[in-house]
């Protein structure tokens, strides 16, 4: 390691100029080591479950678990993608005005909560009886694993909006130690899992894994934009828990209706017509208010479009 770093220093068309200033190549990787160290770590956190998973359980169980998975994370990984593409130029954008900056970092935390809590907790409503029709049985025990990450998936997907608002901020080292304890954390929660021997014991504990990381990514984003991290939750966390109510209710008054494949139509139409009434029941009476501002956030934003 000592040669390379005497041969980049020595080496004269080693240098980047900036300006004035002209920059080596070991001042760029010490200036990058935590991006670097924070992408391989992100590698673990994508990755890490089914590392172990193939490390201490069947291939079947292996697929199972990778099935239901993946159901739910199309959806997911498409989302935060957008939100790490759109977000972080967006804040950097308001590097100057950090109050703005800390509302917006407010006002996406909770504008995706709102969209996305009721639709994912509604997908897990019916996702059960969609792929007992899709595959004709054939994957019923990989259900139980998509409503589990589906359900994870409003407040998992706080992670990466905190990601872009430290990133926006130049917080590098934060940012790639809390990859890093994102990396560990699915690490246990898949071993411990597997310990317990069950998909629904695995699907838990990786899903509660994620939603207790992206409440930490909350914490530390509030915390370096200085706004109250336990007003942030309590703002995000209505949107989830009145879903999870709706989906409770729905689950539990169609429990005992038989997976026939003839009264599959019959069983998503009741399932998601249940959740569907509970949640505008419970958003009428609870999260009326912060509804209508967001609908007339929506309507400002495509008037200025136009």
């Amino acid at each position: 390691m000592g040669g390379l770093s005497f041969f980049f220093r020595k080496l004269p068309s080693a240098s980047i100029v900036s300006g004035r200033k002209q920059i080596g190549f070991v001042e760029i990787f010490a200036s990058a080591r935590w991006v670097m160290l924070g992408a391989f770590a992100a590698s673990f956190v994508t990755s890490g479950d089914y590392l172990v998973l193939s490390l201490v359980c069947s291939p079947e169980f292996l697929a199972a678990y990778f099935f239901g998975f993946q159901i739910s994370r199309a959806a997911s990984g498409l989302i935060s993608g957008g939100i790490l593409n759109v977000l972080m130029p967006t804040f950097s954008r308001l590097g100057k005005e950090p109050e703005r900056q800390a509302a917006g970092y407010l006002r996406a935390l909770r504008t995706v909560s709102a969209m996305a809590s009721p639709f994912c907790f509604g997908s897990a409503a019916i996702i059960a009886p969609l792929i007992h029709f899709l595959w004709a049985g054939k994957w019923d025990e990989s259900a139980i694993v998509a409503q589990w990450m589906l359900v994870s998936i409003p407040l998992a997907l706080l992670s990466p909006i905190g990601r872009s608002f430290l990133e926006a901020k130049e917080k590098w080292r934060l940012q790639s130690l809390l990859l890093w304890g994102n990396a560990i954390g699915i690490l246990v929660a898949s071993t411990l899992g597997a310990m317990l021997g069950s998909l629904m014991s695995i699907a838990a504990s990786v899903a509660v894994w994620r939603i207790c990381n992206g409440v930490i990514m909350v914490f530390a984003g509030s915390r370096v934009g200085r706004v109250s991290a336990l007003k942030a939750l309590f703002d995000v966390g209505k949107f989830p828990l009145i879903s999870a109510v709706a989906l409770i209710t729905s689950l539990t008054v169609f429990a005992n209706i038989e997976p026939g494949r003839q009264a599959v139509a019959y069983e998503m139409a009741l399932s998601g017509g249940m959740f569907l009434i509970a949640f505008s029941i419970l958003s009428f009476v609870f999260l009326r208010e912060q509804y209508r501002d967001l609908l007339l956030m929506l309507n400002l934003s495509r008037l200025r479009l136009r």
